[in-house]
């Protein structure tokens, strides 16, 4: 993995020294509200995740960076995920709530898109919980389709979610 750079943004593989900047979102339950997981109560909790995000990279089925403004104020988290299949990899994004509506996340998710294409990869997709109308616009904006209609998903165990899903081909692609 290497470093991405937008006008904005640096963004840096993820790392576990990155899990004290990531527990600002994982405890934040206004931020978790329409994550699969409730948040973090502890920073261990977090720095469990973080391994788990850390070995997935190892494993390559995931890669993971760390947003941060151009004077290194932490952004969030982003991901291109689901890599095992070689044509289709998954997007994700967990942005700290004070930077919501900045246009951060617009521009990570850009450069993600970008980042999968040179990879190889021939689609996006992504999954988001019905309400989570933040998420859904900035699908959009970046050209992503709802495919099919909202349905149950079973997000942890016992736990079911409505989620709409989204694909972005980069044969439609108006950046490419």
């Amino acid at each position: 993995m290497h470093v991405l750079k937008t006008n904005r943004l640096v963004m840096a593989p993820f790392s576990i020294g990155d899990a004290d900047e990531l527990f600002l979102i994982r405890s934040d339950p206004i931020a978790m509200e329409f994550w699969d997981w409730p948040g973090d109560q502890t920073i261990d909790e977090t720095r469990a995740i973080a391994n788990e995000i850390v070995a997935d990279v190892q494993k390559g089925l995931a890669a993971y960076w760390t947003a941060r403004t151009l004077q290194g104020e932490f952004v969030g988290l982003f991901d291109l995920s689901e890599l095992n299949s070689g044509t289709e990899a998954d997007l994700g994004f967990l942005v700290q709530r004070r930077h919501w509506g900045a246009g951060y996340a617009f521009e990570a998710a850009s450069i993600l898109v970008n980042e999968a294409w040179s990879r190889g990869f021939a689609s996006l997709k992504a999954r988001v919980h019905f309400g989570n109308t933040r998420s859904m616009k900035l699908l959009a904006r970046l050209g992503f389709s709802k495919v099919g209609s909202t349905c149950p998903v079973e997000i942890r165990p016992g736990i079911f979610k409505d989620c709409v899903f989204f694909s972005l081909h980069r044969s439609t692609f108006p950046r490419t």
